[in-house]
């Protein structure tokens, strides 16, 4: 069954150096299609998500993961993940709140909103969520 909204893009919350390297091994291959995580033997150049939910459970077995007894689903993944970037974002905004106080705001994301660009919002984020990770991969 297709995906309602097929292939896509998503952000990466990585630094640019890490994407860079990446980029850069992978168009060093044969007919590399641009996709940063490709399938070698589909060709489509993505996997489907029957094979994401396989990788998934996979690992999930490996760690020996477990969600209220239950092996978890790459929902509860993606669960987790909206959670943390959630939160890392709330954290981010909130180191501006005391700029958006002395402006005469009650909102720090009119700080962010008004006077960063889009790749100085990123940043924030990638390092707020750098540190929420940090205790999950070493």
């Amino acid at each position: 069954m297709e995906r309602k909204n097929g292939p896509g893009t998503v952000s990466l919350l990585t630094g640019l150096d890490a994407i860079d390297e990446r980029i850069d091994a992978l168009a060093r291959r044969d007919g590399w299609a641009g996709y940063v995580f490709p399938a070698a033997r589909r060709a489509s150049g993505h996997i489907s998500p029957s094979t994401v939910r396989r990788r998934f459970k996979r690992l999930a077995g490996a760690a020996n993961v477990r969600v209220d007894g239950e092996r978890p689903t790459p929902k509860h993944g993606r669960r987790f993940w909206y959670t943390a970037y959630g939160d890392a974002v709330r954290r981010a905004g909130e180191c501006f709140a005391d700029i958006a106080d002395e402006q005469g705001s009650s909102d720090p994301s009119a700080v962010t909103g008004n006077y960063f660009s889009d790749a100085e919002r990123r940043r924030h984020r990638r390092a707020e969520m750098r540190e929420e990770l940090s205790g999950l991969f070493g």
